[in-house]
């Protein structure tokens, strides 16, 4: 079954061109194609991924004269839905789109053949095509995390590492990683590498350590340590308190997802414009757990 809709109900009209969008005077010919994928991620303690979903958008922004046809073709192993024509279940897959929703000014018939829109460019920016899949991608980041006990009660340490999982041509931005302290917690303070221009700071008023990465490689990781203090004489297990951890990040020139760009046309006469394809996949909700099982630091060195 496909599971696509459109934004209303003008399916396979052409859209009128509008006289707005042909302004007199020189100016430069650019089309922009923007695919922004959201990302959300559950991970357990291990590592292990348990839940995941991207929220997904292409984008169009375009600066040209008169409203010329424009056609974007897509990966051709493209599917949507779950299940084959025959009703049988799909095997889970990144190219594999759980739902997908069309602009009004999409023209679909080569999207089955060819998996191709087709669309008379409208004014300003919009939302060419929407989609979402869940449970079918590789996380982009690797969580570890491990204890040590201190060497007198009331004391520990909890390290946290995070690798980009990601090509090395590719580098993640602007990562906020947040981890939540026990309510028992006397003093904390997070060590990171300064030499990365990394930040950490405590802010006590909400028992929150708030770790700044600008940046990771692909293939590189970067670790922190947490010092934690208790009062020894309080009863609970503290380090099962601490956690969650929550990442914020920017990792541009990447999808989690199989959706491609494979060509963009223009139809028009004269000379081509420039045609620009952006990739972005930002965080929307990804959270890990600590393992406060592991507290072997002879595993990681």
């Amino acid at each position: 079954m496909y599971l696509l809709s459109f934004s209303d109900s003008k399916k396979d009209k052409e859209p009128e061109v509008s006289s707005s969008a042909i302004k007199p005077g020189p100016r430069k010919e650019e089309l922009f194609v923007d695919i922004v994928e959201k990302m959300t991620l559950s991970m357990d303690g291990k590592g292990i991924v348990k839940k995941s979903a991207i929220d997904g958008e292409v984008r169009i922004q375009g600066f040209l004269q008169a409203n010329p046809k424009i056609k974007i073709f897509f990966n051709d192993d493209l599917l949507v839905g779950r299940e084959n024509e025959d009703g049988s279940s799909r095997a889970p897959a990144s190219n594999i789109l759980d739902y997908c929703t069309f602009h009004e000014c999409c023209l679909l018939s080569n999207w089955e053949s060819q998996k191709c829109l087709e669309f008379f460019l409208p004014d300003g920016q919009f939302n060419l095509f929407h989609y979402s899949l869940m449970d079918s991608f590789k996380s982009p980041f690797q969580v570890v995390t491990f204890i040590e006990e201190g060497p007198t009660p009331g004391k520990l340490d909890c390290v946290v590492k995070i690798m980009g999982l990601y090509p090395s041509d590719k580098t993640a931005t602007e990562m906020v990683v947040t981890v939540q302290m026990p309510s028992k917690t006397l003093t904390a303070e997070i060590m990171v590498n300064s030499e990365k221009e990394e930040t950490g700071d405590y802010v006590e008023s909400e028992r929150t350590i708030i770790w700044k990465i600008p940046k990771i490689q692909g293939g590189k990781e970067s670790s922190s340590r947490i010092k934690l203090a208790f009062d020894a004489s309080l009863p609970g297990d503290h380090k099962r308190e601490i956690g969650p951890i929550s990442i914020s990040f920017q990792l541009r020139g990447y999808l989690s997802s199989s959706l491609q760009i494979k060509k963009v046309l223009v139809e028009k006469t004269g000379d081509p414009p420039k045609k620009f394809v952006r990739l972005l996949t930002q965080s929307k909700s990804v959270v890990a757990k600590i393992d406060v099982e592991n507290t072997e630091k002879s595993v990681y060195g």
